[in-house]
């Protein structure tokens, strides 16, 4: 069977900083959707977290790209907000 996948995107890290920042997205539009703003909170800070993860993984490899993240991420809770 021929491996797909390349070998790090299956690593512990790697799935919770991508599944926090689709989680903590998911929050923040349900929040912004039904006006609840503890829901809102909780989606942003969980992108937040997600962001400082990403960034401090790819800071190893890359350190020009690992800035884009945080201001890609921050451009989204800019317009969740």
């Amino acid at each position: 069977m021929k491996k797909t996948l390349p070998r790090g995107i299956l690593k512990h890290h790697i799935l919770f900083s991508l599944s926090a920042l689709g989680i903590g997205c998911f929050f923040a539009s349900l929040g912004n959707l039904l006006t609840l703003t503890t829901i809102n909170v909780l989606g942003i800070s969980l992108m937040i977290i997600a962001g400082i993860t990403i960034t401090a993984d790819m800071w190893k490899k890359n350190k020009e790209r690992s800035i884009l993240t945080p201001l890609l991420i921050a451009v989204a809770i800019f317009f969740l907000i």
